[in-house]
């Protein structure tokens, strides 16, 4: 049998908050496993999309990249801007992702500080495709709940 985790999760934490979270007698202990409730049920969607917006999120920050290689004045930057929008994620392994998804978002925070310097148009243009990409970073992460939704 293999299990489909999402289906999993789910059942176990259906379960959990209408059948076993009421029948506590202690509120404290009610609220308790209704957040681990919660955990299971965040766990469930990132299981299913996590390696999707990984993938997407690196590949989003490299071409953001590869276009700020052009505006960034710094050439130390601009050459590790390059270098990192064509080096290709090592693996389809949540810890890879994760790890190369660090290394991508620190040089982010390098771009907007270096960015931050300059009072050219190209340079606030960029910013804002920067903040626009670190909004939709934020919409990727999102938890759904789908009980409450």
């Amino acid at each position: 049998m293999k299990p489909d985790v999402p289906a999993v999760l789910e059942t176990i934490a259906t379960t959990l908050l209408t059948e076993i979270v009421p029948a506590l007698p202690k509120e404290y202990d009610q609220k308790n496993l209704m957040l681990m409730t919660f955990a299971l049920f965040a766990a469930k969607g990132e299981w299913d999309g996590a390696a999707a917006w990984r993938v997407e999120e690196n590949t989003a920050l490299r071409a953001l990249f590869q276009r700020a290689t052009a505006v960034v004045g710094d050439p130390d930057l601009a050459g590790r801007l390059r270098e990192a929008a064509d080096a290709p994620d090592s693996g389809l392994r949540i810890s890879a992702l994760d790890a190369e998804n660090a290394r991508l978002r620190a040089l982010v925070i390098e771009l907007q500080q270096h960015l931050e310097t300059r009072a050219d148009g190209a340079a606030a243009d960029l910013a804002r495709e920067v903040m626009v990409e670190l909004a939709r970073g934020v919409d990727r992460r999102r938890i759904d709940v789908p009980i409450f939704g």
